[in-house]
This record gives structure tokens, sequence and C-alpha cells, in this order.
């Protein structure tokens, strides 16, 4: 009856150590994965790599929308937009109110380097493959 009962779960939880090990590799508590061999740890971070490169090249095969980066939202319908509102304050008003509430946008900070080069140099990303994109954040 052990015998049978044993038989019928190995069938059933056939991937489930590997389920395990993604899940841990996934948290951010366990992403070194230091429970596992070197192997066994690669072993899960190719799987999942593989999963997330055919997700991406399904979605584009289907049409849907692929995020290049964090989710954006957007806001919530039932609610109209700010823009949408009319709202009215009475108060009295004056012949000119300059438009400068809003803060000065800060100047970004040049490096030596960059006032060395100029517009000499421009640094170019290289295009990289959804495979080395997925592998670079796994890891």
């Amino acid at each position: 009856m052990k015998q049978a009962f044993r038989e019928d779960l190995e069938k059933r939880y056939t991937g489930l150590e590997d389920l395990f090990h993604t899940a841990a590799a996934l948290d951010p508590r366990f992403k070194s994965l230091p429970f596992l061999t070197d192997h066994d740890a690669e072993r899960t971070f190719a799987n999942i790599t593989a999963k997330a490169t055919s997700l991406h090249n399904k979605a584009l095969a289907t049409g849907d929308p692929v995020h290049g980066g964090p989710l954006q939202t957007t806001p919530c319908q039932t609610e109209p937009a700010l823009g949408e509102l009319d709202i009215r304050i009475d108060a009295p008003q004056t012949q000119h109110e300059p438009e400068d509430d809003l803060p000065p946008f800060k100047k970004k900070k040049i490096s030596a380097l960059d006032q060395l080069l100029g517009k000499d140099f421009e640094v170019r990303m290289a295009a990289t493959s959804v495979r080395d994109k997925a592998s670079e954040e796994v890891k």
C-alpha cells in the first residue's frame, strides 16, 4: 500500500524540486542559493532565463505589449483625471501672477571627464538580446 502511494506521489510531483529552486532564486533573500551546489544554481538560473526569454517571445508573437522597464500603472478610470475636473476657487485675482511656483530644475552635474571630452565622445549602449537582459536581471 505504501509503495502504491509513493509511486503515485512521485508521478504527481516530478518538478517540485525545480519549482522550489526557482522560487528561492527569485526571492531576494535567497538569491545567491547558498544551499545548492554551483552546478544546480547555474542550472536554476539558466531555466529562469530560458523561461523569461520564451515568455517574452510568446508575448511578441501574440501581440501583447512588452514592457521594457518596471510595471507602469495607469490612473483609476472610475474617478476623473485632474485635467477633467472643473474646479473654481473664488479668490481675488491679481493683475499678473508669475508662474514661478515650480521649483527650478537642477542642472546635471558634469563630471571632469564629460567636461574634458564634451560632445566628442558619446557613450552608446550595446544592443543586448532578451536572453542577455534576462540573465543580467536574474543574477
